[in-house]
């Protein structure tokens, strides 16, 4: 019976040694990787909600966090004001079409663009809950170097 005990024991340590296989960045975005790019030009999103405030809040908050991780951002605010004295505040025009002249005007390396599906806030637990798809394209090529979609819960309670 301890011959079995001690079998057991032993495979079991055995097959815990096992090693695990680690993926690169470079093997998750190997698009992302090849292109480089350096300078982000973040569109105004593509709001498919009944919330009109939505574009606003949601497109006021996206800089930060590319800028954190290093990225050059056009300033959103710049860009929109430019944007909309052109008549080009609709991103659904240019998701699709070629991105080059983004790249002319504003020497964007890529075009970051945004889908708002559903936003919702919640009056009484003071959530914001936003079903958010990105699209990061380039304005040479015009692949898609990106894409991610989520669910974000912000909670805007304040504890005193």
């Amino acid at each position: 019976m301890k011959k079995y005990i001690y079998l057991l024991l032993a495979s079991v340590i055995l097959a815990s040694c096992g090693t695990t296989a680690t993926t690169t960045r470079g093997d998750s975005y190997p698009k992302m990787y090849a292109e480089k790019p350096l300078t982000i030009l973040v569109m105004p999103p593509i709001n498919k909600t009944v919330n009109v405030e939505a574009k606003e809040y949601f497109y006021t908050s996206m800089a930060m966090p590319l800028a954190e991780k290093g990225y050059y951002v056009i300033s959103p605010f710049l860009a929109m004001d430019f944007l909309k004295s052109e008549s080009a505040y609709d991103s659904e025009m240019y998701i699709d079409g070629s991105l080059t002249a983004f790249k002319n005007v504003f020497g964007a390396d890529v075009a970051l663009f945004t889908i708002i599906n559903q936003w919702s806030k919640s009056t009484i637990g003071s959530v914001i809950t936003v079903d958010i798809e990105y699209i990061l394209k380039s304005t040479t090529s015009n692949e898609v170097l990106f894409t991610r979609k989520g669910v974000l819960r912000v909670d805007t309670s304040v504890n005193s």
